[in-house]
């Protein structure tokens, strides 16, 4: 048998994603990234029309940027115009 997924962090540009808890018995996508990664950009703007396209079900897209540089995390998400919750770890 597999072990629950554990997830928590902090929320790019404040706040804390208290536990992958808040996900349980819904449909969700995790997408780690960085910003420097080739086709990051698109790949938020993927999932942002994903999670709009499947909302009526309940999907919830988060995202865990693995940047050392949280500003530049933040920076690449708002450039995506990236829904989600956006952790930065």
């Amino acid at each position: 048998e597999g072990q629950p997924f554990e997830l928590a962090g902090a929320v790019l540009g404040g706040g804390q994603f208290a536990s992958s808890q808040q996900l349980a018995g819904k449909p969700a996508v995790v997408y780690y990234w960085a910003s420097w990664a080739n086709g990051t950009a698109a790949d938020l703007k993927a999932l942002t029309e994903l999670q709009k396209a499947f909302a009526g079900k309940g999907l919830e897209v988060v995202t865990v940027s693995l940047d050392d540089d949280a500003q530049a995390a933040a920076q690449t998400v708002a450039q995506a115009q990236a829904g989600g919750t956006h952790l930065h770890m």
